[in-house]
């Protein structure tokens, strides 16, 4: 191969080298909203971990239930039946708002 043809050969080499590596460093591997959004409807914060909130995903996850677990204790310690009924309910209400809420959190970026 002639000189011409190595040099011109080695630069149109090197740009390629420089696409495909600018290629990978900027292409990022974009998940689609409903991937959490799916994992959330089973696993409640499995779709905030899956985007990387793992804080916020083990706390939708565990906070429910250190909740309900308050909850029998406090009824258990000795209260009035009635306003233990109450407070289910209104702890089933917040529970159904917090899991509207992370499904849409879960959707959303």
């Amino acid at each position: 191969m002639p000189l011409r043809k190595r040099k011109k050969h080695k630069i149109e080499e090197e740009k390629y080298h420089q696409a495909v590596a600018a290629s990978i460093s900027s292409s990022r591997v974009t998940q689609k909203h409903g991937v959490p959004l799916l994992l959330s409807v089973f696993i409640p914060g499995f779709g905030q971990v899956v985007k990387g909130q793992l804080k916020k995903g083990l706390l939708i996850f565990f906070a429910p239930s250190v909740a309900f677990l308050i909850l029998l204790l406090v009824s258990f310690l000795g209260g009035d039946g009635s306003s233990i009924i109450a407070l289910l309910g209104k702890f089933w209400l917040a529970g159904v708002v917090l899991y509207i809420w992370q499904l849409i959190d879960a959707y959303n970026n």
